[in-house]
């Protein structure tokens, strides 16, 4: 419970983040998202790889993603 509460907290962070910074250089590259597209907040098939590719860049360790997707569905379901 204690992970999934700590993924929920870094989706929410990675949601505050991207509203102030966009998306660049490697946080683009390793996401696939491209630094000048709009993102919505409720689109999983765009943030759960942001938000992948922002804790390896801010980790420097690869996310597990079955944990960033239990973030998501928390988040989702508020």
């Amino acid at each position: 419970m204690k992970r999934y509460l700590i993924m929920a907290l870094l989706v929410l962070s990675g949601l505050l983040w991207i509203q102030t910074v966009r998306l660049q250089g490697e946080r683009a590259e390793r996401s696939g998202v491209p630094a000048d597209s709009r993102i919505t907040a409720t689109n999983r098939d765009v943030m759960v790889p942001v938000v992948a590719a922002m804790s390896f860049v801010e980790n420097g360790v690869e996310a597990k993603m079955s944990d960033v997707q239990a973030g998501w569905e928390l988040f989702i379901k508020g």
